[in-house]
């Protein structure tokens, strides 16, 4: 069965297909689709979309925040280079202004397993900092369902952009992401920008008496469009949040949300934990092996009935396995790996009738006697 399914895939002309199973999974349809998130607001993080600000309106909007005392001001903006000296000096001087509350985003450039950070240049002065990379096969085309919490580069263990930010604003559950020890997580998104407090770059005005919420928040500036409610090709991405889970022409979340769902996941302590695929193959070998002693015994005692048993008994059971999957991600926020199972189902028809016409062709030619050679 191994070999019925991954060999096609490796034939060109299945590319295409490979792509969309790939990156595919039944639960995305829990964010798109099925949950009720009426009731799901965060009220920790509060969002800044910088639009199309230049750098001294950046800095105008880092002094306004600042003055209202957050305990932490996160920018997922890079400044890698020095440009026009006095809107350098403007932001440098408003980084040195809220310098314990600043983390900066930086950037891990891959090759061959090596990592290169690409950071704010350092003139603007050095701050604590995080990677805003996502995990994909193509960050930019592909799901973005999980992020990496830590990353060692030339010996250094680097934290995340959420990571970071977590780890200033409440240590505590740092650690605790910390002690989990996963390579990766999976996000368990809160939403999209209306899940969070937010503002747009023309709402950050000492006049606004609404920004009064910012004291003792995490502070996350970033770009959201030209205005929040815009989309552009910019730094957005295709989350579980789309609607549109094929066919999907329009990615839905800028990447400053998908990390205020990270923060917000780890302030919760609201992971989703994963069946190990050890524990996926076993269970699908048991499940499978209990529909083939009732595929073969139709098979050969009953063939009669045996297209009509089987294609029942596979409808029958990839329904129940899919809610049992729904079941157990909403309820206990447990992600059971369902496509080895689903698939072997599915599968076992087939390679039945392979099976069978191997051990018919060894009867005939070796004599070699089976439960398969029967008159029907």
């Amino acid at each position: 069965m191994g070999l019925f399914v991954y060999m096609p895939f490796n034939l060109k002309v299945f590319n295409p297909l490979k792509e969309v199973i790939k990156d595919f999974k039944f639960t995305d349809l829990y964010y798109s689709n099925l949950r009720n998130s009426t009731n799901l607001f965060d009220r920790e993080v509060v969002l800044v979309n910088i639009g199309d600000a230049d750098r001294a309106e950046i800095a105008n909007i880092i002094n306004t925040v600042n003055a209202y005392e957050p305990r932490v001001i996160a920018l997922d903006i890079l400044f890698a280079d020095q440009m026009e000296p006095a809107s350098d000096s403007l932001l440098k001087a408003a980084f040195s202004n809220a310098k314990d509350r600043i983390i900066l985003s930086n950037h891990l450039e891959e090759n061959h397993g090596d990592y290169t950070q690409l950071n704010s240049h350092d003139w603007f002065g050095r701050f604590d900092k995080g990677y805003a990379n996502f995990v994909g096969a193509k960050p930019t085309s592909s799901t973005i369902r999980y992020f990496r919490p830590k990353t060692e580069v030339d010996g250094q263990v680097l934290k995340s952009f959420g990571s970071a930010i977590v780890n200033k604003y409440q240590p505590e559950m740092s650690v605790i992401l910390e002690e989990r020890d996963n390579n990766t997580e999976r996000i368990n998104y809160l939403g999209n920008y209306d899940k969070f407090v937010h503002f747009d770059r023309s709402d950050i005005s000492h006049n606004n008496i609404e920004l009064g919420i910012l004291k003792d928040k995490i502070v996350m500036l970033g770009f959201m469009g030209t205005r929040i409610g815009a989309k552009t090709m910019e730094d957005i991405y295709f989350t579980p949040l789309n609607h549109e889970i094929t066919g999907r022409t329009w990615p839905d979340t800028y990447g400053l949300v998908i990390h205020a769902n990270i923060v917000s996941m780890i302030l919760r302590n609201d992971y989703i934990n994963k069946m190990s695929t050890i524990t996926a193959i076993i269970l699908a070998f048991i499940i499978c092996f209990l529909h083939l002693i009732l595929f073969t015994y139709f098979f050969v005692k009953r063939h009669i009935w045996f297209h009509l048993t089987a294609k029942l008994t596979q409808l029958f059971t990839s329904i129940l396995m899919l809610y049992i999957v729904f079941l157990f991600f909403s309820k206990s926020h447990y992600e059971i790996n369902s496509t080895i199972i689903i698939a072997s189902i599915l599968l076992s028809v087939d390679v039945l009738y392979i099976y069978e016409s191997i051990v018919a062709y060894l009867y005939s030619k070796k004599g070699i006697k089976s439960y398969f050679i029967h008159e029907h």
